[in-house]
């Protein structure tokens, strides 16, 4: 009606747009004519954002309502492979914001394991993260499994890892028992070429009379030992060529000889071809006792003769005379060794733990510790065979001794001890 109050109208909705008004002023009255209103828009933006979920960040899109998509650059996370979002991307961009997770795969890697000559033994699969445990033993034939070489994080990362196998020849005697073990890679030579360790294979031969076999220039020098067993040890290639290892030192195992007293000193005299002998003792390390075998190291192969000796077969003549009593303050005193020693070995004294000396005897001067561990020793190329039993001795060495020992001096008449 003609001048009636107008109400203004509800403002009108519409998809990706906002009302912003009308065309024209709406009159506050009816006028006297019909009137046309036109809604006015404004497009909206909206934002499509995105989480990686730990991977490289992907920026968010923000673009105008029905604006077309390019979708982004798929994200990357260590450990795994991207697989899409949790949800459809749209093709033109929707009338509301929108969030989208990165969904992933954890990837898979390998433990390579590999054998010394560079082959793989095997493969381990490991999901990325993964706790990794040390593989078990591997197996080669006429070889002993040492261990990994390489270090393992505790967790698998995303690449591959590898472990390379250790091993020692071992070159086993079907008949007696006897094994050679050799460290990873030890070459072995004849006269012509070098050959490949897996060529190799072992002789042994246990001679039945083992003293008819010991070279009599040895005899003579031999302090008390018997011979219990003789073995002789050979390798050879596959054309039958005698080889020794070249550089590297080899251990040999030997059942314990029968009737071997294995609480006494135990040597090995090594009878070479060349005619040459050497002691081989436990005493420097290179004779020992592992799982019922005696064992030893050699860097050449030919006859082994396996030997025992009492007590140590070295005394220091007339210790007794000294042990449980003190001697005065500045005394000098002389002490023998008794030890039957062929003209290659040597006596060596040992006073408190250092060398004092050597030869038969041994003159400590002007003695003013309170105590004395004598040792003598016999030494032979550079290795101790025997050693005597460590004798102590003590010294006075009191206020009154010192007074004493000084009154001495002053008058020349110092003590001196000599054994006889």
């Amino acid at each position: 009606m003609f001048g009636a109050a107008i109400t203004a109208p509800q403002n009108p909705e519409k998809e990706g747009y906002t009302f912003v008004g009308w065309d024209g002023q709406i009159p506050e009255t009816m006028p006297a004519e019909d009137l046309a209103f036109t809604a006015v828009w404004a497009l909206n933006q909206y934002t499509l954002s995105f989480n990686t979920d730990g991977g490289t960040p992907v920026d968010p899109v923000t673009l105008d309502f029905g604006a077309a998509i390019t979708a982004p650059q798929n994200p990357e996370k260590e450990g795994y492979t991207f697989v899409g979002w949790n949800r459809q991307i749209p093709e033109t961009m929707p009338a509301e914001n929108m969030v989208f997770t990165a969904l992933y795969s954890v990837n898979s890697y390998d433990l390579v394991l590999y054998d010394s000559d560079g082959s793989v033994i095997g493969r381990i699969p490991y999901n990325y993260g993964d706790p990794i445990v040390m593989p078990g033993g591997a197996a080669k034939a006429n070889y002993e499994f040492t261990g990994w070489i390489g270090e393992l994080p505790p967790a698998m990362p995303a690449f591959n890892l590898s472990l390379t196998a250790s091993w020692r020849m071992c070159l086993k005697s079907g008949t007696d028992d006897v094994a050679v073990i050799c460290p990873d890679q030890t070459p072995f030579v004849n006269s012509d070429s070098s050959l490949s360790s897996g060529e190799l294979r072992l002789i042994t031969e246990k001679l039945p009379s083992a003293n008819d076999k010991i070279p009599s220039a040895f005899n003579a020098r031999e302090v008390g030992g018997d011979c219990y067993a003789l073995y002789k040890i050979t390798v050879e290639d596959a054309d039958g060529a005698t080889v020794q290892p070249y550089g590297a030192y080899v251990t040999v195992k030997v059942p314990v000889p029968d009737g071997m007293d294995t609480s006494k000193n135990i040597f090995i005299m090594h009878f070479k071809a060349d005619g040459s002998t050497e002691r081989i003792t436990m005493a420097d390390g290179r004779v020992w006792f592992e799982d019922g075998y005696l064992c030893f190291t050699t860097s050449s192969f030919s006859e082994f003769g396996f030997y025992t000796s009492g007590a140590p077969s070295i005394s220091i003549k007339a210790i007794e005379r000294y042990n449980g009593k003190t001697l005065d303050y500045r005394s000098t005193l002389t002490l023998y060794a008794d030890a039957p020693y062929s003209p290659d070995s040597s006596i060596v004294w040992f006073v408190n733990g250092k060398r004092a000396g050597s030869g038969d005897s041994l003159t400590i001067k002007e003695m003013k510790a309170p105590d004395y561990t004598i040792e003598a020793k016999i030494i032979e190329d550079g290795s101790v065979i025997f050693e005597s039993q460590a004798e102590k001795i003590s010294v006075n060495t009191g206020f009154f001794a010192r007074i004493v020992a000084l009154f001495r001096s002053i008058f020349r008449k110092l003590p001196v001890i000599e054994q006889i």
